[in-house]
């Protein structure tokens, strides 16, 4: 099976290209709602969460989201305590939905992750395709997506992989700096170039 990753900073639209990736009928992981989903009343992770970080995010069976995310942004060292619990169990239940994929006859998916690079699931795929847009309209984006003021998001922003480090371990890229019809365009041409790769696999 072909698998794509698809990755982007805060605010770059990668979950609206996941959107268009399935429209288009190609299956798509969501690794931040995995996450979720695993750290919902699961106790083995509440435990492991507190021995790594030595705080109880949950609200009874419930993980408290705002401030877990308040901790993982707060600095590096706080983001690889809490990832080195949650994305090892996100890299397995991805790999068996891959398995069951493939079971199925299904030749190509993709996986949507913020942290492609550092949880460690570039090597668990194919092809990087990075959705890409300038700082500036990142940012404006996610104030309005998520109600939040700019600081907040910027430290959102600076807390993940700088935008020139990610586009460089690219192997495609989507511009999305312009409007609906543009990035429809754009996953179209990215897409065309994935499946002509994926002839080329099949036909060897």
């Amino acid at each position: 099976m072909f698998r794509i990753g698809l990755a982007g900073g805060i605010g770059s639209g990668k979950s609206r290209v996941s959107e268009l990736f399935a429209a288009r009928g190609i299956p798509v992981f969501d690794c931040d709602s995995q996450a979720k989903s695993l750290m919902s009343g699961n106790h083995s992770i509440r435990e492991s969460l507190i021995e790594a970080t030595g705080i109880d995010f949950y609200c009874g069976e419930y993980i408290d989201k705002e401030r877990l995310s308040a901790f993982i942004f707060s600095s590096p060292d706080n983001a690889a305590s809490v990832n080195g619990v949650i994305h090892p169990m996100v890299l397995e239940c991805f790999d068996k939905w891959c398995e069951e994929l493939e079971q199925e006859g299904v030749q190509v998916c993709a996986v949507e992750s913020a942290i492609l690079f550092e949880s460690g699931l570039r090597s668990h795929i194919d092809f990087v395709v990075v959705v890409d847009a300038p700082d500036r309209l990142r940012i404006k984006r996610a104030m309005m997506r998520d109600g939040a003021a700019r600081d907040s998001i910027i430290r959102r922003k600076n807390a993940q992989m700088s935008r020139k480090k990610m586009l460089s371990q690219a192997d495609a890229v989507i511009d999305n700096s312009g409007d609906e019809v543009n990035l429809n365009k754009e996953t179209g041409r990215v897409l065309e170039i994935i499946m002509s790769s994926v002839r080329q696999i099949n036909n060897q």
